[in-house]
C-alpha cells in the first residue's frame, strides 16, 4: 500500500476521507491546514496564511517545504510508515516536481454538481466546531461559498492535469468514500 494524497477544494471532505483512511488502514495524517497555520503563528514573515494570500500563494510558499517533508518520510515508508497527505495547498506545477509521484495515491476531490448554495448547505450539514467555516456567519459562509465554486473548478483542471483520481463528491459523500476505500484497498 501507497502513501497516500488527497486534494481539491475547500470542504470537499479531504480531512474527513483521510480521518477514515488513518482508522482504517494506519496512515498517518499530514493535515495541510495544521503546517500554515503553524507557519502563520510562528514564522509571521513567511506570510503563510496571511489574510488576503488566498490559497494558491499559501500553497506556493509552503510547497518547498511540504516536497522536502513528504520525501523525508516517505524514507520511512520502506520501514512501515505510511501517510495521508491532505489539504489545499499543493502547488500542482512545482509540487510534483520535487516528489516521486509514483510512491503515492492520488486522490482528488471535487464538487463539480454544486452551486453555491449547495455547498453552503452541505458546509453547514457536515462542518464541527474545529472546521474553519463552523465559526463563519451564514453571511459570510454564503461568500465563501461562491468562491469555492472558482476553487473547485481551478482544481478540478489541475487534478485532471496531474494524474489525481478524481471523485466528485456532489452527492452520496459516504457512498463515494466507500469506493475511494475499495479503489484504496485494491492498489
Amino acid at each position: 500500500m501507497k502513501n497516500i494524497i488527497i486534494a481539491g477544494p475547500p470542504r470537499a471532505g479531504k480531512s474527513t476521507l483521510a480521518r477514515r483512511i488513518n482508522r482504517e488502514l494506519g496512515h498517518s495524517i499530514i493535515p495541510m491546514d495544521a503546517f500554515v497555520q503553524t507557519f502563520k503563528r510562528t514564522m509571521p514573515k513567511l506570510e503563510i496564511g496571511k489574510a488576503g494570500n488566498g490559497d494558491e500563494l499559501d500553497a506556493r510558499k509552503l510547497s518547498p517545504f511540504l516536497a522536502h517533508f513528504v520525501q523525508h518520510f516517505a524514507g520511512w515508508y520502506s520501514q512501515g510508515a505510511k501517510l495521508v497527505l491532505e489539504g489545499v495547498y499543493i502547488d500542482y506545477e512545482h509540487f510534483f516536481t520535487e516528489i516521486d509521484v509514483a510512491e503515492y495515491t492520488l486522490i482528488g476531490l471535487s464538487y463539480n454538481k454544486l452551486s453555491a448554495e449547495e455547498i453552503f448547505r452541505n458546509v453547514r450539514k457536515h462542518d464541527g466546531k474545529y472546521d474553519w467555516t463552523f465559526h463563519e456567519t451564514d453571511d459570510e459562509m454564503r461568500e465563501n461559498a461562491e468562491v469555492f465554486v472558482t476553487e473547485n473548478a481551478r482544481h478540478y483542471e489541475k487534478l485532471t492535469k496531474h494524474g489525481f483520481a478524481v471523485y466528485d463528491v456532489s452527492a452520496e459523500r459516504e457512498t463515494v468514500f466507500a469506493k475511494i476505500m475499495e479503489d484504496i484497498k485494491r492498489e
